[in-house]
């Protein structure tokens, strides 16, 4: 067997941290604004918070994302940012709601693998 020497500075460690969110509609109640959201608009939005959204899907009922993490970002801040973010643009949109964010109920799952997530289809595809 053959060992290079190396330098602990030539060491390259990559990090994968990637979750799921599901948001639903309060009591189901369809809201057709929902479904005109769209992966760029919601991307451009999070770049800032070094949230990169990796899949996206939505539609009057619910809305699916698969984000990627920084590894000091945890899931709960993450949540309440792209949550956020989602109110905040659809807010225009949304009308007969005194509350965008009482709009959307929160689920994630967190850690979940790509391969997982690519075995059941994309995230458009979900209902």
């Amino acid at each position: 067997m053959l060992i290079q020497p190396y330098q602990t500075d030539e060491l390259n460690f990559a990090w994968c941290y990637r979750v799921f969110f599901r948001w639903r509609t309060w009591r189901r109640v369809p809201v057709p604004s929902l479904a005109s959201l769209t992966a760029e608009s919601l991307n451009t939005r999070l770049e800032q918070y070094q949230v990169r959204l990796l899949e996206f899907g939505s539609d009057t009922l619910d809305i699916r994302a698969l984000v990627s993490l920084q590894p000091q970002e945890s899931t709960a801040t993450a949540a309440s940012k792209t949550k956020g973010q989602l109110c905040g643009s659809s807010a225009e949109t949304v009308s007969g709601f005194r509350d965008p964010q009482s709009i959307l109920a929160v689920k994630s799952m967190k850690n979940t693998r790509l391969s997982d997530c690519k075995n059941q289809g994309s995230l458009s595809d979900r209902k």
